[in-house]
């Protein structure tokens, strides 16, 4: 039995009266046009649902980073720095964007789409190079 909580999703479309029940959901959860993709721990794939049960299933390789009627951008697992697009139909994946790569004091830090990467922090390092009197 999955100890994991779920959540039971519901529909309220334009004009209509009452919901319309989307199921019970274990995974992270993205509206898009009249259902969600629903992004399963245990299953690469995402899944789309307009009912109780999914109509469709995407192989991401990795982790989902948000939806919208024109895909799902994701990150896959062995690549971490490149944000793709795949078409609501499954049927094209496009590199949507790159990672970009930063200089620090420290050297050079190429930053992640991945949601699991360190976080880069902004600041100095090193305040006492900012030490000494101002003058008026």
């Amino acid at each position: 039995m999955d100890d994991r909580e779920s959540t039971t999703v519901h529909r309220l479309e334009r004009g209509a009266t009452s919901f319309d029940d989307l199921g019970a959901h274990t995974g992270r959860t993205f509206p898009a046009g009249n259902g969600i993709w629903e992004e399963s721990v245990d299953d690469p794939a995402v899944r789309f649902f307009s009912s109780e049960t999914a109509t469709l299933a995407i192989d991401v390789g990795g982790l989902v980073q948000g939806v919208d009627d024109a895909g799902i951008y994701g990150v896959r697992a062995d690549d971490p720095y490149t944000l793709w697009r795949f078409s609501p139909d499954g049927t094209e994946r496009t590199s949507w964007g790159t990672a970009a790569t930063i200089a620090t004091v420290d050297g050079s830090v190429r930053l992640s789409y991945y949601d699991g990467a360190p976080t880069l922090v902004a600041g100095m390092s090193k305040p006492s190079i900012c030490s000494g009197s101002r003058r008026r």
